[in-house]
């Protein structure tokens, strides 16, 4: 693989989500040696979970979705603000998320 690209998540045994330096989620396959652009972003996804078929992530306090083979444009599928999510998973056509570990100071 490229140093032009950064990988974010395994689809496959020969395929991998990428950060390409364009901007891009792509998915690169090492079987034909060559990517192609799921979604241009405007910076890299801090929260994203993936699966054989889609990959979901946040962006400005939103949940965003695209096809991984089909083709076809992202879309938004509702608010999720960022600072509440710790993890994404894909379950079926849902996307969950756990929020984060708060401390609790001892004594309470």
């Amino acid at each position: 693989m490229s140093a032009r690209f950064r990988p974010l998540a395994v689809i496959s045994a020969t395929e991998v989500l990428v950060w390409g330096e364009r901007g891009t989620l792509e998915v690169y396959d090492a079987a034909f040696k060559r990517s192609r652009t799921v979604a241009a972003l405007g910076q890299a996804p801090h929260h994203l979970a993936v699966d054989r078929e889609r990959v979901v992530w946040l962006a400005d306090g939103q949940a965003w979705v695209a096809p991984l083979r089909a083709g076809g444009q992202a879309r938004r599928v509702g608010p999720i603000s960022g600072e509440n999510v710790d993890r994404m998973a894909l379950a079926g056509q849902d996307i969950v998320w756990s929020a984060p570990r708060v401390s609790v100071p001892a004594g309470l």
